[in-house]
C-alpha cells in the first residue's frame, strides 16, 4: 500500500498530543490516539489519507481558523496548530550528481534513525514507568479491603510503598493479576514506528536511485512488517522482565556509579531491538519464567545474526556501486561517558580506527569501544552512503562493522 509523507510540523504537532493526553492519563478519542499515532511515524498510508479528509468533510467544524480540532481531545481541549492537503511526491530520477543524491539519503537515514530511537525510548520509558503506576495503585486499593487481615495490612505499610513479592502475597496480587497485557499497545506502538522508519529510509533510497517507490514497496514491504514485528514483541517482552524485576522489590533502574544513566527502560533495549527491525536480527528467545539474565543481557541476543540493512540489499540489487561510511554519533544522557563523547564524528570505512582501541583493565572493561559497551550508552554508529572508491567492477556495499 502507498504512503503518503507527513510534514515533519504535523508528525511533532501529534508527538505533542499524544505527550501531553500521556501526561494526564487521559483524554481523546480511541480512534483520536490511532490517528495521532499514526502521524507521528512521519508517514500515513494513502487509506488513513482518505479516512482522514472524508472525517474533515463530515465535520466541517473541525476547521477553525484553519486549525485542524482532530488532536483536540489529546491536547485536553486546545487545538492542534496544523492542516495539510499532504499531496506524494512523485518519484523521478534526480539529475544531480550520486554523491549529492546518497548525502541527502545518509541525513535521512541518520535523522531517522535517532528520531525513531529517542521516540521508542521515550515510550517505553513512560510505559513501564505507567505500568508500576497502575500496579502500585492496584496494590493499595487492596491493601484497604475490610477483609484483609491485619497481618497483611502491617506487611503492606512496613513496605513504605515499595513493591515486594511479600507485599503482592499479603494483598493476593500476582504479577501476572499486575502485568497480564499491561505492554500490548506499547508493542503496537513500537511495530508502527518501527515500520514507518524503515519504509520513509527505503522511500529515500528509491528517489535518490529515481526507483518507484511502489517497487519498492511490493519488495521489501513484508520484510519491513515482519522484522517490525519481531522487534515490538521483543520489547514488550523486555518491559515485562524490567516490570518483574522491579516488582521483586529492586525498583526501577537504579542509577550505577560508572557509565551513562538514561532511565527506567537501559538505551541497550531500544538499540538491541532497533537491530531485529533494522538489521534483520534474529529475535532472541527469552525466559519469561526463569530467574535468568536481565533483559538487557537477553535482548543484547538479538545483534546475533544482523545483517545488512534493506537499503544496502536494495543498492546491492540494482548494482549501484555505493559504500557505508561508518560515523560514532553520540546521544543526551543525563551523564555523559567523556571517553565516548570524544569519538563524536569519528568516521571510517570497513576498517575500524585506532581511536576505537582501549584498555582492558579500565572501565567500561573492553578491548575496543562501540556503542552499548556501558549501561545507558546512547551512542549510535550512523551510516553515509557514498560512491563506491574501491577496485572498479567491484560496487560491493562494504557491510557496517558490528
Amino acid at each position: 500500500m502507498a504512503l503518503v509523507p507527513v510534514p515533519e510540523e504535523v508528525s511533532h504537532v501529534a508527538s505533542l498530543a499524544l505527550t501531553t493526553r500521556a501526561e494526564r492519563g487521559s483524554g481523546g478519542t480511541a480512534r483520536g490516539l490511532v490517528i495521532a499515532t499514526a502521524l507521528t511515524t512521519g508517514f500515513i498510508t494513502e487509506h488513513e489519507l482518505t479516512e482522514l479528509r472524508a472525517w474533515h468533510a463530515a465535520h466541517p467544524e473541525a476547521v477553525q481558523n484553519g486549525s485542524s480540532t482532530l488532536l483536540a481531545g489529546l491536547y485536553g481541549g486546545s487545538l492542534a496548530r496544523s492542516t495539510w492537503e499532504p499531496v506524494p511526491e512523485p518519484v523521478t530520477a534526480s539529475a544531480s550528481p550520486l554523491r549529492a543524491r546518497l548525502a541527502k539519503l545518509s541525513t535521512t537515514v541518520k535523522r531517522t534513525d535517532r528520531q525513531t530511537l529517542t521516540k521508542l525510548h521515550a515510550a517505553a520509558n513512560l510505559a513501564l514507568t505507567e505500568a508500576m503506576n497502575a500496579a502500585g495503585a492496584k496494590v493499595q486499593m487492596k491493601s484497604q479491603d475490610r477483609r484483609l487481615s491485619k497481618a497483611a495490612k502491617d506487611v503492606v505499610a512496613a513496605s513504605q510503598g515499595k513493591l515486594t513479592a511479600p507485599v503482592l502475597a499479603a494483598v493476593g496480587l500476582t504479577e501476572h493479576d499486575l502485568l497480564n497485557k499491561r505492554f500490548d499497545t506499547f508493542s503496537a506502538t513500537a511495530v508502527a514506528l518501527l515500520a514507518a522508519a524503515e519504509r520513509r529510509k527505503l522511500a529515500a533510497a528509491a528517489k535518490a536511485l529515481g526507483i518507484s517507490r511502489d517497487e519498492v514497496e511490493a519488495e521489501y514491504g513484508p520484510t519491513i512488517d515482519q522484522r517490525a514485528a519481531a522487534a515490538g514483541a521483543a520489547m514488550g517482552t523486555a518491559l515485562g522482565l524490567l516490570a518483574r524485576d522491579a516488582l521483586s522489590g529492586h525498583g526501577l533502574a537504579p542509577e550505577t556509579a560508572q557509565g551513562e544513566f538514561s532511565g527506567p527502560v537501559p538505551f541497550g533495549v531500544i538499540r538491541s531491538a532497533y537491530a531485529i527491525a533494522d538489521r534483520g536480527a534474529a529475535a532472541p528467545v527469552i525466559d519469561e519464567t526463569g530467574s535468568g539474565p536481565s533483559a538487557v543481557d537477553e535482548l543484547g541476543q538479538a545483534i546475533v545474526g544482523a545483517g545488512q540493512t534493506l537499503i544496502q540489499e536494495l543498492f546491492k540489487d540494482v548494482g549501484e556501486q555505493v559504500q557505508v561510511r561508518s560515523t560514532w554519533s553520540v546521544g543526551d544522557p543525563d551523564r555523559p561517558f567523556e571517553p565516548h563523547q570524544d569519538l563524536d564524528g569519528l568516521s571510517w570505512v570497513d576498517t575500524q580506527p585506532p581511536e576505537l582501541d582501549w584498555d582492558s583493565g579500565e572501565f567500561p572493561y573492553v578491548n575496543v569501544l562501540q556503542p552499548g559497551d556501558h549501561s545507558g550508552c546512547q551512542c549510535l554508529i550512523a551510516e553515509d552512503y557514498e560512491p563506491y572508491e574501491g577496485d572498479a567492477g567491484e560496487g560491493v556495499p562494504v557491510e557496517t562493522p558490528a
